[in-house]
């Protein structure tokens, strides 16, 4: 009888906890009201149509007010399964729409504050925030988790070891062309410089084959499973990243696959201002260099005093490099905007390599495509 009891008082406690963990009322915020039970976003007793990935997001920020809820956590509750880029592009799309839906940007949030590398933070007053879900107080519950969580540590460390042996060493890489995340912006030439740059930088860290860019060219955009195209280039794993732009800020988020068991090995993220650019690519190469455990000299890839770089002279320059891989017309805007770069900052070497390297071509008349880009290839290394 008294076990009975006992159990009816940890169920009575544990229907009293699922109660406080889904409220049914609507949660306020400025004028704006959310009600978790129907999936209903209003504003002034208005319904605002919103798609479910935003509104998961919105009640996942609204779970914890005023605190970080970093990029990992949305990606473990929302996107569990999905790659590191196609959950990139979900979260930073779901995120635009939702910042539609409330009426603001990013440059001025009223309600959601992106917090630089982490993730993001409700910083509106709520009425009624969201419970956060609660274990029952019962020991049992505890213990159990507690197996499980032993169990799994465990378990995962067996795998790991069994899994470190079986690996090879990392001694080529293909850095893929990056995507844009940027919604609504065509920066193709943006995306375009950052994987020549990577790829480069990683060359000149020592990594003993990395694949020129105009060889993985071809795979922009592709749906290839990463094993065929490290087949096809002959690497022992790829470099896959993504861009988004948001104003003056760039985060690049990159991911590590190796080809043989198309395994996810590495991931990060970075972000700066584009006058840091240089700095950025930097970062990522050295990030990509510790993780394929490559020997790094001390201080290589950075100096004491990062140069910082004129962000519209750098655009213009790399919108030279674009058009002076094309095979039409557009080939011609190359020079402009390399005298333009010049122009913004008359001390920026590589726009005056760039320029020179527009000059030759002119004057020696049209190269077929693939020579044309073997010479850009050559000299784009020279000029960084």
């Amino acid at each position: 009888m008294s076990g009975s009891t006992s159990f009816n008082k940890c169920s009575i406690r544990a229907s009293e906890d699922d109660a406080r963990i889904s409220p049914q009322s609507a949660i306020r915020f400025g004028s704006f009201e959310v009600n978790p039970s129907t999936g209903e976003l209003r504003k002034q007793g208005i319904r605002l149509k919103l798609h479910d990935k935003p509104l998961q997001v919105l009640l996942a920020l609204l779970e914890h007010p005023g605190e970080v809820v970093t990029r990992r956590e949305l990606q473990e509750r929302l996107w569990p399964g999905d790659t590191f880029v196609e959950f990139e592009n979900g979260l930073n799309n779901a995120i635009s729409r939702l910042r539609e839906a409330l009426g603001e940007t990013s440059g001025s949030p009223r309600f959601i504050e992106t917090v630089p590398r982490p993730g993001y933070r409700f910083v509106a007053e709520v009425s009624k925030p969201l419970l956060r879900p609660k274990l029952a107080n019962s020991r049992k519950w505890v213990l159990v988790f507690g197996s499980i969580l032993v169990a799994g540590v465990a378990a995962a460390g067996v795998y790991r070891l069994a899994r470190g042996r079986r690996d090879s060493p990392i001694h080529s890489l293909a850095v893929l062309p990056f995507r844009s995340l940027s919604a609504g912006v065509r920066d193709e030439y943006f995306t375009d410089g950052m994987t020549d740059a990577v790829t480069t930088e990683l060359a000149k860290l020592g990594v003993s084959k990395v694949i020129s860019e105009t060889s993985v060219a071809q795979f922009k955009g592709t749906k290839k499973p990463v094993p065929e195209i490290a087949r096809a280039l002959q690497v022992d794993a790829v470099v896959e990243g993504a861009v988004l732009r948001e104003g003056n800020h760039v985060r690049i988020t990159v991911q590590l696959i190796r080809a043989d068991t198309d395994r996810h090995i590495w991931a990060e993220s970075y972000e700066r201002q584009v006058t840091d650019i240089l700095a950025l690519q930097d970062e990522v190469a050295l990030g990509v260099a510790h993780a394929i455990k490559l020997e790094v000299a001390p201080g290589a890839g950075q100096t004491s005093s990062p140069k910082r770089v004129n962000s519209e002279a750098y655009e213009a320059y790399l919108k030279g490099r674009y058009f002076l891989q094309k095979a039409d017309d557009s080939f011609f805007r190359a020079g402009d905007y390399f005298q333009q770069a010049i122009q913004l900052d008359p001390g920026y070497a590589p726009a005056y390599a760039g320029l020179a390297q527009y000059d030759v071509l002119v004057s020696t008349g049209p190269l077929p495509p693939e020579r044309m880009a073997m010479e850009i290839g050559q000299e784009s290394r020279v000029a960084h």
